[in-house]
């Protein structure tokens, strides 16, 4: 049974702790994908990967709203995590992120290693 917006997602199928909240879904072919909200936090998750009822998540180094620097052309420029995506390639799923730049332009498909995070280039 595909599960709904809003739906409570739990360790270990329908009893448990609660994992989280469904946020958002869609789906490739037969494979279902749910994003998970969790304290605030997105997590990706592929539904039929499940093993004995406990959903795996696919760890994201960045979340929505992550301040990061994209490198585009050679260039750095700042940005804001917009969104997120499970893309599939030949050497499996990768997440990739779709960005706003400081001039308001969104790039959507940006994989992880094009990003570093706005921390490890401005001190707090």
């Amino acid at each position: 049974m595909a599960m709904e917006i809003g739906d409570v997602f739990y360790e270990g199928g329908y009893t448990g702790t609660v994992v989280g909240y469904c946020y958002e879904m869609s789906q490739a072919g037969a494979q279902l994908f749910y994003m998970i909200e969790n304290n605030g936090r997105l997590h990706i998750n592929v539904a039929s990967s499940e093993s004995n009822g406990v959903p795996r998540f696919f760890q994201t180094r960045f979340d929505l709203l992550d301040r990061v620097h994209l490198h585009m052309a050679g260039m750095l420029r700042t940005a804001l995590i917009k969104g997120m995506a499970l893309t599939w390639h030949d050497n499996g799923t990768k997440v990739t992120y779709h960005v706003e730049d400081g001039n308001g332009t969104l790039h959507t498909h940006i994989p992880e290693e094009d990003l570093l995070k706005w921390d490890t280039y401005h001190s707090i």
